[in-house]
């Protein structure tokens, strides 16, 4: 762990969001696994209900904002007077 610990900070990993991965890992892929019996194994169920839907285009937005939001700062050419 001391290893790990040292490379995330090497790269500057943020803290709080790793903790919360590693605190809720086990309880995503319990509930994940549910879903997969509940559904025979069919993925399509995630991606056919509206409000699955609704959160990974939520999630995807979240995800790709800063980008979005570097390249619309390049973009804009900056004024000098």
């Amino acid at each position: 762990m001391g290893v790990v610990g040292y490379f995330l900070k090497k790269l500057d990993f943020p803290l709080a969001p790793t903790i919360l991965a590693l605190v809720l890992r086990r309880k995503f892929e319990e509930h994940f696994r549910r879903s997969l019996i509940v559904s025979d194994g069919d993925l399509t169920v995630f991606f056919t209900r509206a409000i699955s839907l609704i959160l990974l285009l939520f999630f995807l937005l979240v995800m790709f904002y800063p980008v979005i939001l570097d390249s619309s700062r390049k973009e804009k050419p900056e004024r000098t007077i």
